[in-house]
């Protein structure tokens, strides 16, 4: 307890010192514009000296004001930019968002446009679980089809709310042993966070149905292995079910009016 109190207490403090740095670097570009530069009437040279400092006061300024977004306004990473790039007027018609999915840290991220129209502005993230070494997730930039409320899947059990990424790889929810939601396989569920799936890419229910309601046919995804790619968002937790809780058998986020979790 004690180990996890000063390692967030020392996030905290990082952060705050990063605040202060960048907020005296934009204090003292603004105060340099206030250093006198003499009574003196100027000359032509002079002139062009003045014009040229506040050229470059104005230069770095900006820097200032890029590096200080690039710090605390997250955005996508570039090859997710590039990835979404595919994305054209008639795409933003009909869809509010792009996915990416970093099969080696097994996470989600949902991506609206930002001020230029280009979807890296992320807004949302979700732990998921990619697939095993064995049975990798497919890599690429590809569109979604059809999307089911109940799915059978490999090895004789089901999913809800899937949706078809690929062809056999969809978004979808943890494993069930029936179509019934208080069927749900307790040991898959505790594997969220962990490459664990035959192939797709499973998520809490609610999450699976967040992404089925958001998921229009034709959504861009983009599926990548990027294991050294800083995300601009965190991983959320998933929490881990106690098998011997008779709610076990229930995912905590399931939206079904008779989910224990909710009681």
């Amino acid at each position: 307890m004690k180990e996890r109190f000063m390692k967030r207490l020392f996030a905290v403090l990082l952060a705050v010192g990063m605040m202060v740095s960048c907020f005296a670097m934009a204090s003292a570009l603004e105060l340099s514009d206030l250093i006198p530069t003499g009574s003196n009437p100027p000359s032509s040279s002079t002139e062009e000296s003045t014009t040229a400092k506040a050229e470059e006061t104005t230069s770095n300024r900006e820097k200032a004001r890029d590096a200080i977004k690039d710090i605390f306004i997250p955005s996508a990473p570039d090859q997710v930019v590039e990835a979404f790039g595919i994305a054209d007027e008639n795409y933003t018609k009909d869809h509010e968002y792009c996915f990416a999915v970093n099969t080696s840290q097994n996470i989600v991220i949902a991506y609206q446009q930002d001020e230029e129209g280009v979807f890296s502005k992320p807004v949302k993230a979700f732990i998921c679980s990619c697939g095993k070494a064995e049975s990798p997730t497919k890599k690429g930039i590809f569109r979604t089809s059809d999307t089911y409320r109940w799915r059978a899947l490999n090895g004789g059990v089901y999913g809800q709310f899937a949706t078809r990424i690929t062809g056999h790889y969809l978004f979808h929810s943890v494993p069930y042993e029936k179509q019934d939601p208080s069927t749900l396989e307790t040991a898959e569920y505790n594997k969220l966070g962990q490459n664990a799936s035959a192939g797709c890419v499973r998520l809490a229910a609610h999450d699976a149905k967040w992404i089925m309601n958001r998921c229009p046919k034709g959504t861009i995804v983009y599926i990548y292995d990027g294991s050294d790619v800083r995300e601009p968002l965190a991983r959320p937790t998933a929490v881990k079910l106690n098998p011997n809780d008779p709610r076990s058998c229930w995912d905590p986020t399931d939206p079904s009016a008779d989910n224990p979790w909710k009681a």
